[in-house]
């Protein structure tokens, strides 16, 4: 204000700024809130041009030309019969598009990968793993991730916290809390508090059901992945995981053998979230591979099974993928059960179109007595064959088996060491960009009024 009482101009553009971008905040709020993408973008593209043509005012309405993309552009609109075509100008590489031009823009997507063990595996089908792959107390050291898929941000214990960090981290929601709690302060006489914290409860409260619901959403999903039927081998003994100690064992000895004999050597029918690294899995045409497996045999005589990889990698067309050799005669679990090999794969990596291991297929060398006897650790194991497998004899989690009555596969990577999981990454924290702009105004509008209400230094 001026020494004569009157306002100044300058004082009357900043008040007339602050109510523009408090307005244009709640608005941004309100549309991110309540609007669907399609309507934010139409609103986007709106407020920009708006800007535009401010910023660049023509006679005749229209906005200026800037480089050779806009006058492209905007002679496709134009008359053929024109008489006056605008004059040709070559075209140039360098476009500079403005922040109202969508439709060159690629979108910037930083996927945060989810971490992968180091090193590679070896798992073991009915073979004891050696003492070197066991810790101090005989369990397997190799720990391997379960096949339950988790894709949602929040639990009913972490909802609260988590999603006020995450509503906190904007930027405006910050700024309006700072003004309704400076405005509880008794200096400023404020007689209704519940009507100043009233905007910002009501937008935090609306922003919290709508993530709620959206990570309901993905529950129910997982939940519908996890539960998904498939067919595991009955009476197959996976050393790759540790089982109960001793004494249980020896307790419910019996009643294990008991309750297996009826289905030794069968497929049943259990989830996709309990599927275990090294476990048989009986797939038919039609079914979704639950995990990252190796491919032993099918219904086609030369081994051959037709996948479709539409969900890794959006292709329609049906991809062969070819059994291993060594195990191309099988054809029931009885058969899978008189099988003893292990497989050598390498680290799980993302890579859709690569993958290294081997198959090492196994004889006994001591007569069948010692196994009779129960004295499993004295039979001596001979090498019989090596068989390198590449990603063409490996089935992959997403991969649906098509044209093939049924396949025999083994387990090698399970949940998230699979390479769909490994692929998709953390459940990303959206941020549209009219969110960005609005924490780069409030951080603007928070300096500007921090330098005004400096005390002026006098001369």
């Amino acid at each position: 204000m001026s020494k004569s009482g009157k306002i100044d101009s300058d004082e009357i553009s900043c008040i007339a700024g602050k109510i523009t971008f408090i307005t244009h905040a709640k608005l941004g709020i309100f549309l991110c809130l309540f609007f669907p993408m399609s309507y934010r973008r139409s609103f986007k593209d709106w407020y920009y041009q708006r800007k535009w043509f401010q910023h660049h005012p023509q006679p005749d309405g229209t906005s200026s030309i800037d480089d050779a993309y806009d006058e492209e552009r905007s002679t496709r609109s134009q008359s053929t019969a024109s008489a006056h075509p605008p004059p040709p100008r070559r075209a140039s590489t360098n476009m500079s598009l403005r922040k109202g031009d969508q439709f060159l823009r690629r979108p910037t997507n930083k996927v945060k990968l989810r971490k992968i063990q180091k090193g590679g595996r070896r798992v073991f089908v009915n073979l004891p793993i050696p003492k070197s792959d066991q810790n101090a107390k005989g369990a397997p050291k190799q720990a391997y991730a379960s096949n339950r898929i988790v894709t949602s941000k929040y639990t009913m214990l972490t909802f609260v916290p988590k999603n006020l960090f995450f509503q906190f981290s904007r930027l405006a929601n910050v700024y309006f809390l700072g003004l309704a709690i400076l405005q509880l302060l008794p200096y400023f006489g404020i007689k209704s508090p519940v009507l100043t914290l009233l905007p910002i409860c009501s937008v935090l409260v609306i922003s919290a059901v709508k993530d709620a619901f959206e990570d309901y959403q993905r529950h129910t999903l997982d939940r519908k992945f996890n539960n998904q039927i498939a067919y595991t081998l009955a009476g197959y003994h996976n050393v790759n995981y540790s089982t109960d100690s001793p004494a249980k064992k020896a307790l419910n000895l019996d009643k294990s053998i008991s309750s297996l004999d009826h289905i030794e050597g069968k497929f049943h029918p259990s989830h996709s979230e309990d599927v275990r690294v090294g476990d048989f899995l009986l797939l038919r045409n039609g079914d979704k591979v639950p995990s990252d497996c190796v491919l032993l045999a099918s219904s086609d005589e030369t081994g051959v099974c037709y996948v479709e990889t539409k969900d890794l990698d959006g292709e329609t067309n049906l991809k062969p993928r070819q059994s291993m050799s060594e195990t191309l005669q099988i054809q029931s679990g009885q058969e899978c059960l008189d099988l003893h090999f292990y497989v050598e794969a390498e680290a799980p990596h993302p890579n859709l179109y690569h993958f290294d291991g081997t198959l090492v297929m196994l004889r006994k060398l001591n007569p069948p007595v010692a196994e009779s006897a129960g004295r499993t650790s004295n039979i001596t194991w001979e090498e019989r064959s090596k068989t390198p497998i590449s990603i063409d004899n490996m089935l992959l989690r997403g991969h649906v088996i098509r044209n093939t009555r049924w396949i025999i596969a083994n387990v090698v990577f399970t949940g998230v060491d699979t390479k769909i999981m490994l692929n998709s990454g953390e459940t990303p924290t959206k941020r549209s960009e009219i969110e960005k702009e609005l924490n780069e105004e409030a951080s603007y509008i928070k300096e500007r009024q921090w330098h005004e209400k400096k005390p002026k230094q006098r001369n």
